[in-house]
């Protein structure tokens, strides 16, 4: 009796271990192979070849918009000097004559100002640092009529 009850249990053994071949991997191996994670790594690797580019455009365009803010913010400024001067007097490339001390623009934003032109076509333009990822190459210029306050046109490069 013992010899057919230890017959029966083997034949069960077997029946599932012939299952399992049959099924694939048994309980114990289940998991990822080798090759499935490579895979899984080429995917991500892919993923961040694309998205990573996209994301330094993005903190490009985002410093070109500070940069176009504070652009505005010293045309502003300018059209006020002209307004309570009477005129710009003579144009020097220092923005600060104009602007005061420019307490708008941020100390370290990456970017330095300068104005040109003349009261009717005043230019100011923001250039990036060339030491800075983020606004390296990045230039917002502006061009405008001090007298009147009116903004000719804002062109952004470098984004």
């Amino acid at each position: 009796m013992k010899l057919h009850i230890t017959m029966s249990i083997l034949n069960q053994q077997l029946k599932l271990a012939l299952l399992r071949r049959q099924k694939g991997a048994s309980a114990l191996q289940q998991g990822f192979t080798l090759v499935e994670l490579m895979i899984v790594i080429v995917i991500v690797g892919i993923l961040s070849s694309v998205a990573l580019p996209n994301f330094l455009n993005q903190t490009k365009k985002a410093a070109a918009t500070e940069a176009k803010q504070q652009v505005s913010s010293i045309f502003k400024q300018t059209h006020a000097f002209v307004l309570e001067n009477g005129s710009l007097g003579t144009v020097d490339g220092d923005c600060s004559d104009y602007a005061g001390t420019l307490t708008t623009i941020k100390e370290g934003a990456g970017f330095s100002y300068v104005c040109s032109g003349t009261q009717a076509a005043f230019v100011v333009t923001a250039t990036g640092d060339t030491n800075d990822n983020n606004t390296k190459g990045v230039s917002v210029t502006l061009t405008g009529d001090s007298v009147k306050g009116t903004v000719a046109s804002i062109a952004t490069t470098g984004t």
